[in-house]
């Protein structure tokens, strides 16, 4: 916390989001068909999991709530 790291953190997660072609889902153009859309909910477990590798242990168990 004692330095801003928010341009590094930005590069490495667009740089993870293009290898794993999921850009559409982070800027909202690719949107949920409905509740049985398994493609886009499997690419929403995929950004949780890209967002959550990058938070430190203490920031992570502030934000990750169960359902």
């Amino acid at each position: 916390m004692n330095q801003m790291n928010y341009d590094i953190w930005h590069e490495l997660f667009e740089t993870h989001c293009h290898s794993f072609s999921v850009l559409g889902h982070l800027d909202g153009t690719t949107i949920a068909t409905g509740l049985t859309d398994t493609t886009w909910f499997k690419i929403d477990g995929t950004m949780k999991m890209l967002i959550y590798r990058t938070l430190s242990e203490s920031l992570l168990k502030s934000v990750l709530k169960t359902k």
